[in-house]
């Protein structure tokens, strides 16, 4: 039998999932990239499936949090994180699309940089974001090794297919709409501890 106890440290498991799945999107490992943004989209949903387990060991629950149910669905972005944790949940799928910005590159380039040993050839924006070399390991297999490329010459920027037109946010970033996401997120945990602890 749950208790509230018990509620509010699965809220605050699954949150915690969010945050650390957030620390590694900043972390802009190429690898683990669309991951992060699977287990931000997900979890966070799973947060307020956790929220709504309150119900049951609470007074006045509804009367909170049915005007924070309203707002998350007026709200275009996490409509949208809702809609897309649906594929990723039944179908598998994130939709992305890469985009390379060059200043300036050019092939020379790549005789001065640093390279790994067994390398094959170069990648550049990849379906993660990330650039490298194709190495091949032990078994002779081909295996990517991510570089980190100077963003005055060359910026590759992972953005998530589909978004509505009427966000209201300037940065529409996937870093800046996942952590938008996740303080909202954060600040209804501590709002629902606030009343209900």
């Amino acid at each position: 039998m749950t208790t509230k106890a018990s509620v509010f440290k699965n809220i605050d498991d699954t949150l915690k999932t969010v945050e650390i799945a957030l620390k590694d999107l900043k972390n802009e490992i190429p690898e683990r990239r669309i991951a992060s943004i699977r287990n931000i989209i997900t979890f966070g949903r799973s947060v307020t499936f956790a929220i709504q387990k309150l119900k049951k060991h609470v007074d006045g629950f509804d009367n909170w949090y049915k005007p924070k149910q309203q707002e998350m669905i007026s709200n275009p972005l996490f409509k949208y994180f809702k809609d897309i944790r649906d594929e990723i949940i039944h179908e598998g799928k994130l939709n992305t699309n890469v985009s390379v910005n060059t200043t300036f590159f050019s092939p020379l380039f790549l005789q001065y940089m640093p390279k790994p040993p067994n390398h094959s050839s170069f990648f550049l924006g990849d379906q993660n974001g990330g650039s490298g070399w194709i190495v091949k390991n032990d078994d002779a297999e081909e295996e990517k090794y991510y570089i980190t490329l100077n963003k005055d010459f060359v910026d590759v920027q992972l953005s998530l297919e589909g978004l509505p037109q009427d966000l209201p946010y300037e940065d529409t970033s996937i870093l800046n709409l996942c952590t938008i996401y996740f303080d909202y997120l954060k600040n209804l945990v501590v709002e629902a501890k606030e009343l209900f602890s």
